[in-house]
């Protein structure tokens, strides 16, 4: 599962580590995500799912761009807040693959 993980921890590092507007941190961050999404098939199905969910509502305007400056403040912290819960579901789900895997 870890194809695209790098991604996502980026999007996560980028949303809350930069000095800038939300918009502008957000659309970096959904650059990298949506990066990160292309290697969603090798995530667990809820994942997948979740993962495709959140890209669709980052390009619900054709362009990452165009849907960002498009969006109000509310619906920019709901977005950079269901990206940051996934990155933590997926560290979840890949300490589990871990765990599982040292164990056999």
């Amino acid at each position: 599962m870890s194809g695209g993980l790098d991604h996502i921890h980026r999007a996560v590092q980028i949303l809350v580590g930069r000095n800038a507007m939300l918009n502008e941190r957000l659309y970096e961050a959904a650059r990298e995500f949506s990066a990160g999404v292309r290697d969603a098939d090798q995530w667990p199905k809820n994942l997948r799912d979740k993962a495709f969910r959140i890209d669709r509502k980052l390009t619900a305007k054709g362009r990452i761009s165009s849907t960002i400056n498009g969006m109000d403040i509310t619906d920019a912290e709901q977005i950079a807040g269901e990206i940051l819960e996934m990155s933590a579901q997926m560290d979840a789900a890949h300490l589990d693959e871990a765990t599982v895997g040292s164990a056999v």
